[in-house]
């Protein structure tokens, strides 16, 4: 009450924005209809419908941050900013215009749309450019964004030409762009490992799936008949710990991905490509090299690219790892807690008792020196795992038998919190 909200009638018109704060170089985004502009992300929108995207073209030019430049020797560019830019109509330019607009505009979006993020991500890039192997797929999707980026360099430097000689400024800019200001990524071998195990914890989880592009699951009615390709996780718990405990861990649910998607005949060497990708030490099996990066780095990639408003949950003991396990927010109901208590946590710690017999007979029944010395050092670790889930196991217990309900609609961090000292950290 008493703000006076201004323009209404503009909210949700297929417009132009920008950022009300320019560090850098200058530059506007198209959006289509349904979005909503404000102080921070400008809106610009032009009467006539025909003149869009010249408007956007003129507006990602040299000439145009030369002006500005001029007019506002700032790092804030509002409205006020850009109303007074003096705009030239070059009809006879126009068609060519307009072509190189929409060109970048496409390859802009598409580039964009190969993140998971994007409202429109149908599929992993090694799965739209799948080659024999994972590397071969890294290979064309490589290819491509290199061809993309030279494109898109060169279609802003012709506009960057066509709108200078419309303003009469050749002998004061040049139109050549300098590749830290082309927006579309490259490929990135590390990123894009990455990514791609990404992509397939998410259609472990059913989020996505083989079957079907985009979005599969996000709510409602959850239908498992949508996975017949790579079937999806059953009990949408999905458990990472230190060793093979578990048949159905993150682990080998990965390698069957990769087994699935890329054939048996070559399963060897691309796990020993993503292992070699994503650092694998030397003395390190492709499958211990993937389990490390699952327990240690997993999950601060999942949170960096989803802003620390995870979709993945990561259910941990504590300090010693000694359990873990991750879920689908989504496909969570109230009974999860008490399935990962008595189906993994449980086995889990008859599995580490045993474990512990084991050794303690080694030190006891008289074994060499070197294998005492080596039992007691893996004694003293599994007991410290032995006590923290002990601790972990009560907690979960007590927290299981409250029913937790969440509300998709209240958001990751509201129910992110109903499970506090069961999750594992935000920040």
């Amino acid at each position: 009450m008493g703000w006076k909200i201004s323009n209404e009638h503009y909210y949700f018109k297929k417009g132009i924005t920008w950022s009300g704060v320019t560090m850098n170089t200058f530059g506007v985004r198209s959006y289509e209809e349904g979005m909503i502009f404000d102080s921070g992300a400008n809106g610009l929108f032009v009467f006539d419908d025909d003149y869009y995207f010249y408007f956007v073209g003129l507006l990602n030019t040299k000439v145009i941050e030369e002006l500005i430049n001029i007019i506002n020797p700032t790092v804030n560019t509002g409205c006020g900013v850009i109303a007074k830019l003096p705009t030239i109509i070059s009809n006879e330019n126009k068609t060519k215009i307009d072509q190189l607009v929409m060109q970048n505009i496409s390859i802009s979006k598409r580039e964009w749309d190969s993140y998971e993020t994007s409202w429109d991500f149908n599929q992993h890039p090694f799965i739209t450019f799948k080659g024999k192997t994972v590397e071969e797929s890294f290979g064309k999707w490589n290819d491509f964004t290199q061809n993309q980026f030279i494109k898109l360099k060169a279609n802003e430097e012709e506009l960057n030409s066509i709108f200078i000689q419309v303003y009469g400024l050749q002998n004061e800019l040049t139109p050549i762009v300098d590749e830290m200001d082309v927006t579309v990524r490259k490929a990135d071998r590390l990123g894009d490992i990455k990514s791609f195990i990404s992509y397939a914890v998410g259609c472990m989880f059913g989020r996505y799936s083989l079957d079907e592009e985009g979005l599969v699951f996000a709510g409602g009615k959850f239908e498992p008949a949508k996975y017949q390709k790579y079937s999806v996780d059953s009990d949408n718990i999905l458990p990472l710990v230190s060793g093979a405990y578990f048949e159905d861990d993150i682990v080998s649910r990965l390698i069957e991905f990769v087994n699935l998607t890329f054939g048996e005949e070559t399963l060897v060497e691309n796990l020993d490509y993503i292992a070699e990708t994503l650092g694998k030490k030397e003395g390190e099996t492709a499958k211990e090299a993937i389990r490390r990066y699952f327990l240690n780095d997993f999950y601060k990639d999942h949170l960096q690219i989803y802003k620390k408003r995870p979709i993945y949950w990561l259910f941990t003991s504590g300090k010693q790892k000694a359990f873990n396990c991750l879920i689908y927010m989504h496909r969570y109901d109230k009974s999860t807690l008490s399935r990962i208590r008595t189906d993994y946590l449980h086995e889990l710690q008859n599995r580490l008792d045993a474990e512990k017999k084991s050794l303690l007979r080694i030190i006891e029944g008289g074994g060499t020196a070197k294998e005492i010395s080596n039992a007691k050092k893996e004694l003293k670790a599994i007991d410290l795992k032995i006590e923290e889930l002990k601790a972990y196991d009560e907690l979960l217990h007590h927290m299981a038998d409250m029913q937790i309900e969440i509300n998709l609609d209240d958001g990751v961090a509201v129910n992110y919190a109903k499970f506090n000292g069961l999750l594992a950290k935000l920040d």
